[in-house]
């Protein structure tokens, strides 16, 4: 391959992240509800196959050609059975990049119109519910330190490294957080993107 072949192939490429294999956006909804303002969250259908039950933002997988602030909108618009001239998008928050091969694009924005009952796919929702703004401000979530490590598989050639098998691997830590809003427990990637935005906001 020629310089110029190259070159043309990176110049004005735009830079993606390593190895992430899945792309998804949420956004984190806030509606003003009696002049407060109010976080919306969704219970997950469980009649779907990624963490049924548990308590998310609306949001969904980057399609092909689409941008993360429309797929923000749009699943928005899906899930909860909104009007997308509903949703306003303020900005974006800090990417959240997994160790599982998955990045989420999380964005901030308003609901202008709160249905009185909401069109929900049930197919993917099965309860929607709001918490106070306020009540993230004050209340502090319980963190869990969990370790993160490379296992090797049992056929690595570690006659290739330095050290071999006493090759010392990185370890990371992954927080997770936990908010506990009467019978509701709001964790994992959820409450990490909340906490971000908490932190932003201090």
């Amino acid at each position: 391959m020629n310089r110029p072949d190259i070159i043309s192939k990176f110049n004005n490429r735009s830079s993606s992240i390593m190895g992430i294999k899945v792309k998804n956006s949420v956004l984190l909804p806030l509606v003003s509800i009696n002049q407060e303002w109010q976080l919306i969250f969704q219970v997950r259908s469980q009649q779907i196959k990624s963490q049924p039950g548990e308590i998310s933002f609306p949001g969904g997988k980057i399609e092909p050609g689409e941008s993360s602030r429309n797929a923000a909108i749009r699943e928005t618009s899906e899930e909860l059975g909104i009007q997308t001239n509903s949703i306003s998008i303020w900005g974006q928050l800090d990417l959240l990049v997994t160790p599982f091969n998955m990045m989420i694009v999380p964005y901030i924005g308003e609901i202008h119109t709160l249905p009185k009952d909401f069109n929900i796919n049930l197919q993917e929702v099965s309860e929607v519910f709001t918490v106070p703004l306020d009540f993230f401000v004050k209340e502090n979530p319980y963190k869990y330190r969990m370790q993160v490590g490379i296992t090797p598989p049992h056929d690595f050639p570690f006659n290739l490294v330095p050290g071999g098998k006493n090759y010392p691997f990185k370890q990371g830590e992954y927080p997770s957080y936990f908010y506990i809003y009467g019978d509701y427990v709001i964790w994992g990637f959820t409450a990490r993107i909340i906490k971000n935005f908490i932190d932003n906001l201090s």
